[in-house]
């Protein structure tokens, strides 16, 4: 299993990089997410929408998580094509390996997501995935709600004491 945070967005709504923003462990929103990958089972945990170690930039930037699942699926399908794929938000600060390892459960589908929640989304290496990967080439504009559309996708309920792993923060005052 291969983890992937997705870290490509402008933070206009925070005022500045998430990605870099500390978290109550001591820990930046991204090194944070990279450890909680980790600790869900990954074995090797790439950026996307980022330069450097273990990044995978964007070919176009701001093009939103749809394109970048895309491409980042597509660039690590070269070295990895039997690896799943698990992607998360940035900022999700409060997601939990014990909420990741629910995805995880999921097998005999092509992907599977949290109810209400697009992503995180764990993406099997199957032949409808791989095929939807190639027809979505240049996703501009799309969702990732269009990405799964053709996928057999298993969708979890996220028990309640898991509720606020899936917080999405954007803004100052979205944190708990």
């Amino acid at each position: 299993m291969i983890g992937v945070v997705l870290a490509g967005g402008r933070s206009s709504r925070m005022g500045h990089d998430k990605a870099e923003i500390r978290h109550p462990c001591g820990q930046t929103w991204l090194a944070r997410s990279q450890q909680t990958l980790i600790d869900a089972g990954c074995q090797q945990v790439f950026i996307s929408g980022r330069n450097g170690a273990h990044a995978i930039r964007d070919p176009i930037a701001h093009q939103g998580p749809a394109a970048a699942i895309v491409h980042t699926w597509l660039e690590l399908q070269n070295d990895y094509p039997a690896a799943a794929l698990l992607f998360i938000p940035v900022d999700l600060p409060y997601l939990t390996p014990a909420a990741l390892q629910l995805l995880l459960q999921s097998e005999d589908c092509d992907a599977a997501c949290f109810e209400s929640h697009p992503i995180p989304l764990l993406l099997h290496p199957t032949t409808n995935v791989k095929r939807r990967m190639q027809t979505m080439h240049s996703p501009q504009g799309a969702s990732i709600k269009d990405l799964l559309t053709t996928l057999a996708v298993n969708v979890i309920a996220l028990p309640e004491p898991h509720q606020r792993a899936l917080t999405n923060v954007n803004r100052r005052e979205d944190l708990l």
